[in-house]
C-alpha cells in the first residue's frame, strides 16, 4: 500500500466522501434532531393540530439549487425552523380527518436505524429480507392464510389492490396473460365492488387497461354494506351478456363511514361463480387483533387476496403497507422476471430465494418492515387491540353525543371508529347549509383546534371524524364538539346577517332567523319534529300556517321571540301531524286539541320563560291557549264546546 492509500484509509487527510470530517460534532447534531422529534411528539398536546405554512417559510424554502455544501448544522437548523412545525397534524390527538395513524416514537427509531442501514429490499440475502418474512409470517397467522400464501410490503393499500387485481386478471386470462395481455382474455374482463368503494379500486383498473367502466359498481344498503343479492344479480346479468366476471373487491372498513361488506355471504358467491375475492382492509382489516371486534371480519380468511396498511390502525410511520395472496405460485408467476444480472445463487449475498421483487413491480424498495416488526414488538398485539377497541369506543360515543344534541345530526350508523354528521339549521336551503357545514371544517383546522375532513352522505355534506389516534381522549370529542356548535353558531349568525341584496328583496329579517334557530334546537321541539319542514316567509296575517304538503311556514310579522316561536312551533305541527283530511267537525276538533296541546306546552314552560312567551304571542291566540289548557271537566269542556264559531274558525284556518 503506498502512503497516500495509507493516510486516506487512516483518515490522516480528508476523503472524498460524504461522511464528516469531524464524527463528534456531527453526532452531537444528529443527537439534538433526535430531541427535536421526540419534543414535537412528547409535546404535541401544547401545538395547534395543524397550520398553514407561512409565505416565509415558502419563500426561504424555494432557494436555488445548492452548489456549496451548507453544513449539517445549517440544514438541521432550517429544518426545525421551516420544517418540522409544519407538519399534516396526525400525530395530534385531534387530527380525525381522512385515516391517519398517528405514529410512535418507537417508529422514529425504526426510521433512523432503517436509514443507517440503507438496505434494498427488493431481493439477496441479508437482514432486511429476513425481517419481512417474519412480518409476512405474522400477518398470514393473522388473517388465517395458509401457509403457502404470499405477502408483500408495500407503499399502501392503492399498490397493494393494484398487485393483487394485476394476479387476478392474469389467473382469469391464463398464462399468455403476460405475453398477449388483455388480447388473451378472449371476452371483456368486469369486477364488483360496492358503491363505497374507495377510489383506489377504480384507479387500478384503469392502471390495467380495463378501464373504470368495467367495474360495476353495486348499491350498498342503509348501513352502507355492499348487497349481496345485488352482487348476485349483476354477476348473472354480466355472464348473459357474454363478460367474464373476473374479480369482486370488498370492503372492510370504508373510507366514508367505516362499513364492513358481509364477507362471508360475499365470499359463498365468489366461491359459487368462480370469481377472485379481493377484500380491501386498508384499515379495518387490522382489527382483526381485537377479540370483541374479530368476529364482525368473518369470511376475511376466505379471501384470494388481502390488501391492507400498518400506517393506519398500527400507527406505523408512513408508508407501509401489504399485500396478502393466497396463491403463492400463481403471484410469483405474475410478476417473476429475472435477468442474468438479477440471477440468483446458493450462496452468497445473491442468495435468499424467493426475493421480493418476484411478487410486484419494485426492485427497488426500502426496509419498510423494520418499523412494523419494530412496533408489534415494541407494543404487543394485545396493546394495539386495546388501542384500536378505544378508538372504535370513542367513535360510538361521539355518535350517542350527536344524536342527543338537538343542533346536529347523525348521519350514518357509527360502524367502527368513524362518525359523520352535520350542524342543522331550519333557515338555510341544502346548498348554504352544506358550505355552513364546510366552512365550520375548514374553521376547525385554521384554528388548530381539531382536523376533521368532509365528505358526502346520501348527498348531504358531512363533517367526518375518522379515530384511529392512539392518542385521542374523551376530553378531545368533548372539545371538537363544543368547537363545532360555537364555530357553528358563530357561522349560521354571519349567514343568516347577510344583507339583503337588490335581487332578493324578500330576505328574512335577522331576528326572525335567529328566533326560529333557537327555537328549533329546544330538545322539546327537535324531539317531534320529524320530517316536518319549518321554514319563514315575509308575511302578514296569521301567525303560521300549514300547508296542504304537512310543512309548517312561520309568518315574519312580529317573530323576534324564540319562546313564542317554539309554542307556534308545536302548535303547527300537532296539525301537521294530523293531516287535512276530515270532515268539517273533524277539522275543528283537531284545531282545538292542537291549540290545547300548544296552550299545555306554554303552561310547562318555567315561569319566566312563560311570561317572555307570552309577551310575543298574538292577543287572541294567547287567550285561546290559556282557555284551552285549562283541566278538563265536565264544566270546561261546556266551555271549549261553547267556544265563538269565529275562535274556531280561525283556529281551523291555520291549517287552511
Amino acid at each position: 500500500m503506498n502512503s497516500s492509500a495509507k493516510r486516506i484509509e487512516t483518515g490522516a487527510v480528508p476523503a472524498p466522501g460524504l461522511d464528516p470530517e469531524d464524527w463528534p460534532a456531527y453526532r452531537a447534531v444528529a443527537h439534538r434532531m433526535l430531541d427535536e422529534a421526540m419534543s414535537l411528539i412528547e409535546g404535541v398536546r401544547e401545538r395547534p393540530v395543524w397550520q398553514p405554512v407561512p409565505d416565509a417559510a415558502k419563500h426561504a424554502l424555494a432557494e436555488p439549487l445548492p452548489l456549496e455544501p451548507q453544513g449539517v448544522a445549517q440544514v438541521a437548523a432550517d429544518a426545525t425552523r421551516l420544517i418540522l412545525p409544519f407538519a399534516t397534524g396526525n400525530i395530534h390527538p385531534r387530527f380525525f380527518g381522512w385515516v391517519h395513524g398517528s405514529g410512535t416514537p418507537g417508529g422514529v427509531i425504526a426510521e433512523m436505524l432503517a436509514a443507517a442501514m440503507n438496505s434494498n429490499a427488493g431481493g439477496r440475502d441479508h437482514g432486511a429480507i429476513h425481517v419481512e418474512r417474519q412480518v409476512i409470517d405474522w400477518c398470514r397467522g393473522l388473517f388465517g392464510f395458509p401457509e403457502a400464501a404470499s405477502g408483500l410490503l408495500v407503499s399502501g393499500t392503492s399498490m397493494a389492490t393494484l398487485i393483487a387485481l394485476t394476479v387476478a386478471r392474469n389467473a382469469a386470462i391464463g398464462s399468455d396473460a403476460r405475453k398477449l395481455g388483455l388480447a388473451a382474455a378472449g371476452q371483456p374482463l368486469v369486477a364488483y365492488t360496492s358503491s363505497e368503494a374507495h377510489s383506489s379500486v377504480a384507479r387500478a383498473m384503469e392502471l390495467l387497461g380495463l378501464g373504470s367502466a368495467a367495474l360495476r359498481s353495486v348499491p350498498a344498503d342503509a348501513d352502507f354494506r355492499l348487497t349481496p343479492e345485488l352482487l348476485r344479480r349483476a354477476i348473472h346479468a354480466d355472464i348473459a351478456k357474454g363478460n367474464k366476471p373476473f374479480a369482486v373487491i370488498a370492503t372492510a372498513g370504508t373510507v366514508n363511514t367505516g362499513a364492513i361488506d358481509p364477507l362471508a355471504e360475499i365470499a359463498e358467491i365468489c366461491a359459487a361463480e368462480g370469481i377472485w375475492l379481493h377484500v380491501d382492509g386498508a384499515f379495518g382489516a387490522l382489527a382483526m387483533l381485537s377479540d370483541t371486534l374479530r368476529p364482525r371480519l368473518a369470511g376475511i380468511e376466505r379471501a384470494d387476496s388481502l390488501a391492507f396498511d400498518f400506517h393506519k390502525w398500527l400507527h406505523v410511520p408512513y408508508d407501509a403497507g401489504c399485500v396478502l395472496v393466497r396463491d403463492g405460485a400463481l403471484h410469483r408467476d405474475t410478476f417473476s422476471n429475472r435477468p442474468a444480472y438479477l440471477k440468483g445463487h446458493a450462496r452468497g449475498l445473491a442468495a435468499g430465494e424467493p426475493w421480493p421483487c418476484d411478487f410486484g413491480p419494485e426492485l427497488s424498495r426500502g426496509f419498510r418492515a423494520l418499523k412494523v416488526w419494530f412496533t408489534l414488538k415494541e407494543h404487543g398485539s394485545l396493546k394495539l387491540a386495546a388501542s384500536i377497541e378505544d378508538n372504535c369506543r370513542l367513535a360510538r360515543r361521539l355518535g350517542q353525543r350527536v344524536a342527543s344534541e338537538p343542533r346536529l345530526e347523525l348521519l350514518a350508523p357509527v360502524s367502527l371508529n368513524i362518525a359523520c354528521f352535520r350542524m342543522r339549521s331550519n333557515t338555510l336551503a341544502q346548498e348554504p347549509l352544506d358550505r355552513l357545514n364546510e366552512d365550520i371544517a375548514a374553521e376547525l383546522q385554521e384554528r388548530g383546534i381539531a382536523a376533521p375532513s368532509t365528505t358526502r352522505i346520501n348527498g348531504k355534506l358531512a363533517i367526518r371524524v375518522n379515530i384511529t389516534n392512539h392518542r385521542t381522549r374523551d376530553a378531545d370529542i368533548d372539545l371538537l364538539l363544543a368547537s363545532v356548535l360555537d364555530i357553528g353558531g358563530e357561522l349560521l349568525a354571519l349567514e343568516v346577517a347577510k344583507p339583503p341584496s337588490p335581487e332578493a328583496p324578500g330576505n328574512l329579517p335577522f331576528e326572525c332567523l335567529l328566533a326560529l334557530e333557537a327555537a328549533l334546537a329546544r330538545p322539546e321541539i327537535a324531539a317531534i319534529l320529524g320530517d316536518i319542514s319549518v321554514s319563514i316567509e315575509n308575511a302578514g296575517g296569521a301567525p303560521f300556517a300549514v300547508t296542504s304538503h304537512g310543512s309548517l311556514r312561520l309568518r315574519s310579522q312580529g317573530l323576534t321571540n324564540p319562546l313564542a316561536a317554539a309554542v307556534l312551533i308545536r302548535h303547527g305541527l300537532e296539525l301537521a301531524h294530523w293531516g287535512h283530511n276530515g270532515e268539517p267537525d273533524v277539522q275543528a276538533a283537531h284545531a282545538l286539541l292542537a291549540a290545547r296541546c300548544a296552550g299545555l306546552y306554554l303552561k310547562l314552560l318555567a315561569e319566566m320563560e312563560r311570561m317572555d312567551a307570552e309577551r310575543g304571542l298574538p292577543a287572541w291566540l294567547l287567550s285561546a291557549y290559556q282557555h284551552l289548557s285549562a283541566p278538563l271537566d265536565a264544566a270546561s269542556l261546556a266551555g271549549i264546546a261553547a267556544r265563538p264559531s269565529d275562535l274556531i274558525e280561525r283556529l281551523m284556518g291555520l291549517s287552511a
